[in-house]
């Protein structure tokens, strides 16, 4: 459980205070955890990556997160966990929506 509730502060700080906790040394935890064998620390992960791909001023700092990240995040859709797959989803619509680029 604490992973969880670190997974979503994590994600509050970097959309509420980015210039300080949106780079890829507090990023790196969110991708580490997209391979959790929890499914609710997965879940929380995505969730917090939500709003900062909808978010077009926060696409440049999110740029090789998603070059690291992205084969995961589209194998999520695919999860054993149907909460998980359906938020994973709906952040890889996010991303063609907002940072199509970021994809290729």
């Amino acid at each position: 459980e604490i992973r969880s509730i670190c997974m979503s502060e994590i994600g509050i700080w970097m959309k509420k205070f980015h210039k300080n906790f949106l780079d890829d040394s507090y990023l790196k935890y969110i991708g580490w955890t997209l391979s959790d064998k929890v499914g609710d620390v997965r879940l929380k992960c995505l969730q917090s990556l939500q709003p900062l791909y909808s978010s077009g001023e926060l696409k440049n700092k999110l740029e090789l997160f998603t070059s690291k990240f992205k084969d995961r995040i589209v194998s999520m859709t695919l999860d054993k966990e149907i909460e998980v797959a359906v938020e994973a989803v709906k952040l890889v619509i996010s991303i063609l929506k907002y940072h199509n680029d970021i994809l290729r």
